[in-house]
């Protein structure tokens, strides 16, 4: 079966006790933070400069079009304490801007679907972590073993509790529907 990924991006993994394991992970922790004090050897800064600066990302993460790089990121991270994994995605707001990435030749499983405000941050991820604050809720009824939904379908449900636990104070609000940054389905995949 072919997939459509838009890119590669290197992310933590789980922490302890999480089952989150959407986009909104640390993506490119070591890389990002060398890169900003000035300690990225030339090689790594060359390779997250074109991610990071040339790659057409607009208000999404940086991602990698190509696996290569991206694993070589991956590696600088691993070799620099990191605990770490390559994931790809898949998003309609990525698709918008044209942007597609290179096969990787390499098997994905697919780990379920997150649900990113896009130039924010995963509200999947910050609901579970509520809910690990406060056991009266439960999302476990939409979420797959990895935190994610199965797929797209809940997306509008996801949002509509995270709206309304943001009008209530639990959560930090996300953009105004108004304002027209999207609410989307990511679909991610762990590269094996």
């Amino acid at each position: 079966m072919k997939l459509d990924v838009n890119g590669y991006i290197v992310v933590d993994k789980p922490r302890q006790g999480s089952l989150y394991r959407g986009v909104d992970r640390n993506p490119w922790d070591v890389v990002a933070g060398h890169f900003y004090e000035g300690r990225l050897p030339k090689e790594e800064r060359s390779r997250f400069e074109h991610i990071k600066l040339r790659e057409p990302h607009e208000l999404w993460w940086p991602v990698s079009r190509e696996v290569g790089p991206a694993h070589e990121l991956l590696a600088y991270s691993i070799a620099n304490g990191s605990t770490c994994e390559l994931i790809a995605v898949s998003s309609p707001y990525l698709s918008s801007l044209r942007f597609r990435a290179e096969a990787s030749g390499r098997t994905l499983l697919r780990l379920g679907t997150d649900v990113i405000s896009v130039g924010e941050w995963s509200l999947l991820k910050i609901l579970q972590e509520h809910v690990l604050q406060d056991p009266s809720h439960s999302l476990s009824f939409i979420l797959n073993e990895h935190g994610l939904l199965r797929d797209g379908r809940d997306v509008r449900k996801v949002e509509a509790l995270y709206r309304e636990w943001s009008d209530l104070g639990r959560v930090e609000p996300i953009a105004d529907v108004a304002s027209g940054l999207p609410v989307e389905p990511v679909d991610v995949f762990l590269l094996q």
